[in-house]
């Protein structure tokens, strides 16, 4: 089983991609990917299906 941390680091590169790929600024694209991994890291696991 991978750790958290590569987990997330696999998390954040993919969903990086994916949401570069629509938008035009890079940093814009960080601060959105960031955000999102933040919320799924510091949500309840009533609000997280992963961690059920």
């Amino acid at each position: 089983m991978p750790s958290l941390e590569c987990a997330v680091q696999t998390l954040y590169s993919k969903h990086y991609g994916w949401l570069r790929s629509r938008l035009d600024n890079a940093v814009d694209t960080a601060d959105l990917t960031e955000d999102g991994i933040l919320w799924l890291v510091l949500s309840p696991k009533r609000q997280n299906p992963c961690l059920r």
